[in-house]
């Protein structure tokens, strides 16, 4: 197979647009920058949106999605598709799309943009009690459902916890063929997890273009929700003892964004709030 004729399909299921997430930055990015190197026509992508959730819908497909399963499987085919990444599959696609990747095949690639095969948070990380690994210890963790782990909702994580041990019952991650991991850190902690070392290869998120040159500055930016598992408490906390000329810009908001503009009255911390692209 030649380089320059791999096709590429390039999967991902987007979050709400009023919550648009670093998963969906990535996603975008690479999209174009594959499709710079390939050709346009050598690079498809097929994506769903959370604002089209139907939730009388959800609960019947979130097991597995005939329909996205019918359609990637169609697509993979009749294109000819070599490689199939997956970015975020939850809860729209499911794993089926996986399934449908390797019966086709293609060969199958699923980024870890998280822990949520593991955790229903997805940062093994709660606000108020710093890292929990609870979850990863049980046969069926019953931790993410008492703790409200997901979108702190008691009926939402318990959709979740049921759907992921149906999927880890039901070997749904066993298509993948390799898991794109972002630092070393996550590569030997999903090793830890069970995942096999040849298994793993290691994919920094990418920038675009860069300055040939970069200046040193002292004004810094934030740009994320502002939640404690973000770090951003911490981050503040140590600014505040910084010199004056040290300046941040926070872009963002979250259910801290009221609490910590109170707290952090500064000249050299700035809160701009949610800024739309």
């Amino acid at each position: 197979m030649s380089y320059n004729k791999i096709k590429i399909l390039v999967i991902h299921n987007r979050y709400q647009s009023n919550n648009i997430g670093g998963e969906d930055v990535v996603y975008e990015n690479e999209l174009l920058s594959l499709r710079e190197e390939l050709g346009f026509e050598n690079v498809y992508c097929y994506e769903v949106s959370n604002d089209n959730i139907n939730k009388l819908s959800l609960l019947f497909n979130i097991w597995f999605s005939l329909k996205h399963f019918n359609n990637i499987k169609r697509m993979v085919n009749h294109n000819n598709i070599d490689l199939v990444h997956i970015h975020n599959f939850y809860p729209i696609l499911t794993p089926s799309i996986f399934k449908a990747s390797k019966e086709a095949g293609a060969k199958v690639v699923h980024t870890l943009h998280n822990y949520r095969l593991w955790c229903i948070s997805g940062i093994f990380y709660r606000d108020g009690h710093g890292i929990c690994e609870l979850c990863i210890k049980k046969k069926f963790p019953i931790h993410g459902i008492l703790n409200k782990c997901y979108r702190d909702s008691l009926i939402q994580s318990v959709l979740a916890q049921f759907s992921f041990w149906f999927y880890r019952s039901t070997k749904a991650f066993d298509s993948i063929d390799y898991f794109f991991v972002l630092t070393n850190f996550q590569k030997d902690k999903i090793r830890s997890l069970g995942i096999a070392k040849d298994k793993i290869i290691l994919k920094p998120n990418g920038l675009g273009s860069m300055p040939s040159t970069i200046e040193t500055k002292d004004g810094y930016i934030y740009v994320g929700r502002l939640e404690e598992s973000k770090g951003i408490c911490e981050l503040l906390r140590v600014w505040k003892k910084l010199p004056q000329k040290f300046s941040i810009t926070i872009i963002g908001g979250g259910k801290l964004e009221r609490d910590l503009k109170e707290k952090y009255q500064s000249l050299n911390i700035i809160f701009k709030g949610k800024c739309l692209r």
